[in-house]
């Protein structure tokens, strides 16, 4: 049985899909990727997965990416996500956290943030389900 962290990313851009993969598989993760909402949603269907990481302009709208993230919530309200973006507006930001988001972090993001993120956010998943709480950058 495979015990390590399954984490899915979704982006559009397949080099940012490639890159996140090998930087969790080297960090031990188990990575699964997609680049739109309809197979993210197939794959959290099929698979037991950790945590969510997804750019929010998803199949290239930001809409699009939100109606994703409302989805998930409803099928899975304590499934951890982070978001990662160019920049996030006030508006949008509010909406995020109105969905529970466990981190957001801004373009072009250093490998020991994403690390330290990911491990905080899966540390706060094990001890207990957060209940909308948003992760100081």
């Amino acid at each position: 049985m495979d015990t390590r962290h399954k984490i899915l990313i979704v982006d559009n851009d397949k080099n940012i899909l490639a890159a996140f993969r090998i930087f969790l598989i080297g960090e031990g993760y188990r990575p699964l990727v997609c680049s739109n909402a309809e197979d993210a949603l197939r794959m959290i269907d099929r698979y037991r997965i950790d945590l969510v990481i997804s750019e929010i302009h998803i199949n290239g709208h930001i809409e699009s990416g939100l109606l994703f993230l409302t989805n998930l919530r409803h099928k899975l309200p304590h499934l951890p996500v982070i978001i990662v973006n160019n920049q996030i507006d006030g508006a949008v930001e509010r909406r995020l956290k109105s969905l529970g988001i466990n981190g957001v972090l801004t373009k072009p993001i250093e490998l020991r943030v994403i690390k330290r993120t990911i491990k905080s956010v899966l540390r706060l998943r094990k001890s207990r389900y957060s209940k909308n709480k948003i992760l100081d950058q």
